[in-house]
């Protein structure tokens, strides 16, 4: 993933990298970071993506976080949603292979 492309402000790239970079305390050691991202923080820049696609295929709804909510009418609605939702997205090592 790049981040970049995603983020344009470098004043924010530059505090995430720090922020990764940063480590983790436990039991009042600091231990440096080999792998992972603390949860959530990157989750608001890369669902940004699905609020574009939703917001592009004028769903109404509402997200905090990883949580969201489709406001809907009817059945057929939500699996056209549902298809939207579970959409590969270029970020998705999984989806990518």
């Amino acid at each position: 993933m790049n981040l970049a492309e995603e983020v344009a402000d470098s004043n924010i790239l530059e505090l995430v990298k720090k922020f990764l970079r940063s480590g983790v305390m436990e039991n009042g050691v600091v231990h440096p970071t080999k792998m992972g991202t603390p949860q959530g923080l990157l989750t608001n820049i890369i669902l940004n993506i699905l609020d574009w696609k939703l917001d592009e295929a004028e769903y109404r709804f509402v997200r905090y976080a990883d949580d969201f909510v489709i406001v809907l009418k009817t059945k057929k609605q939500a699996r056209e949603a549902l298809t939207l939702v579970l959409r590969p997205n270029p970020y998705n090592s999984q989806h990518n292979s």
